[in-house]
Parts: C-alpha cells; structure tokens; sequence
C-alpha cells in the first residue's frame, strides 16, 4: 500500500511549503503592486467577484478597472471581495516573473525527475474576504504566497474527489476549473 495522495505517478507526491524570498526582494509592497497595476496591459487584467448560495456552489461576476488608480484598486482589493488576475506575468511584470523562476529553480531541485514543460504566470491579488472556489487546475500549480493569510485545502486525486469525467472536461476545456462542492464535502487535508 501507498500513500501517494494521487493516482498519478510523478516526482511530487504530496502538497508541500518551500520558503522563498519574493517579498524580501520587495515584491509585496504596497508601492511596488499599485505601480505594476498602474502600468498592467489591460488585456491580461481580469477582476472577479465569487458569490456563493447556500449550498456553496458559486457564481463569478467579473468587471473592468475603470479608471482607478493602481493605488485605488489596491485598496479597494484590501476592503472588498475581489480576486485579481494579472496574466503573464512573465510580460507584464518580468523583474518579477524573473525572481520567481530562481525560486522556482531551486523547488525544482529539491524535486529529481521534476522538469517543467511549460512555465507561465500569474499574479493574484485578493481580498482578505475573497474565496476561491473547489477547483482543479490542470496544469500543476506553485503558489508564491507572498502577503496576508491564506488558508488552503488539499483533496486527495481520487475518484470520489475529481472524478474523471470532470477532469477530462476541464483538460479538454469543455468546462471551467470549478468542480461541483459537493466533492469536495466528504473530506479535506488544510494546509
């Protein structure tokens, strides 16, 4: 018997914390996010507010920046329920995205047999009352967690939590990443 959290082979077989060294390099100043959101292609720009029923399935409204300032959006992120979305960082914030690959690198190592086929990513900034939904993400995720508190919740990669059919979907963008949350009810590893 196993206790690989997946049914799937690879190098990394369960959620693990790295530390690193973004926000000592300034990243998570207030100064440093309002200016790139200042200057952020409005094209790769996206802002989303989640809202749950009573049986915690969601729904998302997205919206448009409007004409605020990187400072006002900023705090309107710190006071509200927003989740912002800034694609490709790799071209719309490279002092960045390069940090972020030297620390990459070094999980990467700690890691024999990872080698990534494509990197690509995101900068996301959200409200302290923001939730994500229960999702999969199909391509596999490093979380720089750079400021606040941030609680997340690993499922096992079994059937009865991401059945296939839902997976293929998702992989095969028939759907979005959203899972229903009734999978996710039956049990959770915090983390």
């Amino acid at each position: 018997m196993t206790d690989r959290r997946t049914r799937y082979p690879g190098p990394i077989t369960q959620a693990a914390t790295h530390p690193h060294t973004l926000v000592e390099q300034g990243f998570a100043e207030d100064a440093a996010l309002a200016a790139t959101l200042d200057r952020y292609p409005p094209e790769l720009f996206d802002i989303n507010l989640y809202d749950y029923d009573e049986a915690g399935q969601v729904s998302l409204r997205t919206g448009a920046r409007g004409r605020l300032s990187g400072a006002e959006l900023l705090e309107a992120i710190k006071q509200g329920r927003l989740w912002v979305n800034l694609r490709q960082v790799e071209t719309g914030w490279p002092e960045l995205w390069k940090a972020a690959m030297k620390e990459f690198a070094a999980i990467q190592a700690a890691y024999p047999g990872m080698r990534a086929v494509k990197t690509a990513g995101q900068l996301i900034l959200s409200s302290p009352k923001a939730r994500v939904p229960y999702h999969f993400d199909a391509a596999g995720v490093v979380l720089f967690h750079l400021r606040g508190r941030k609680r997340l919740f690993v499922y096992p990669g079994d059937e009865a939590h991401l059945p296939e059919r839902n997976m293929e979907q998702v992989v095969a963008r028939q759907t979005t990443e959203e899972l229903p949350y009734d999978l996710a009810r039956s049990s959770a590893t915090p983390r």
